[in-house]
């Protein structure tokens, strides 16, 4: 009787110490663990990298766009723009965003770059479809899709909401 009272209280015991152990890792502001952050930057320099990285994401959306009425022609196969393409031109759109760029700004644009260079080229079959106008390709596809790709690698949401959004 001794002995299966002291397993049933060793049992208890062991089962009950996780739930008191402390817990691990800190609710940080939004919601999110600060642990699911990959990347850190400094309190200092989190306003000005946000900024820039929706300055960013903006001017590769205006690439896109400039690209959209080759995107819906159906007479083409090939439309001349891919993932390397699209990565020169946007660093050319960003060196006046990199000119003041930190150490840490810099390796998370750098993260960015290869997010979005990685949906254009993932994108490539359905974007040279010929015969077939609308691809169902837009900048603000390619923003979620790269955003997927740059919080998976970084842990940093990228999202662009309109001032309204859900907000009625």
């Amino acid at each position: 009787m001794t002995i299966r009272v002291a397993a049933l209280a060793a049992l208890f015991l062991l089962t009950s110490l996780p739930a008191a152990a402390e817990q691990v890792g800190a609710r940080a502001k939004g919601g999110f663990p600060e642990s699911f952050f990959i990347e850190k930057i400094p309190r200092a320099e989190a306003k000005s990298t946000a900024e820039k990285l929706a300055r960013s994401v903006i001017a590769a959306r205006l690439i896109i766009f400039a690209y959209a009425g080759k995107f819906v022609d159906p007479s083409l196969g090939d439309k001349g723009f891919s993932g390397e393409v699209f990565e020169t031109q946007w660093r050319a759109a960003l060196e006046p965003e990199m000119i003041d760029a930190t150490p840490n700004q810099k390796r998370l644009f750098e993260k960015l770059i290869w997010a979005g260079r990685q949906v254009m080229d993932n994108n490539q079959d359905r974007i040279n479809t010929k015969g077939v106008g609308w691809k169902n390709f837009l900048p603000a596809k390619w923003e979620r899709e790269m955003g997927q790709v740059f919080t998976a690698k970084t842990g940093i949401v990228i999202k662009q909401p309109g001032r309204a959004y859900r907000s009625r």
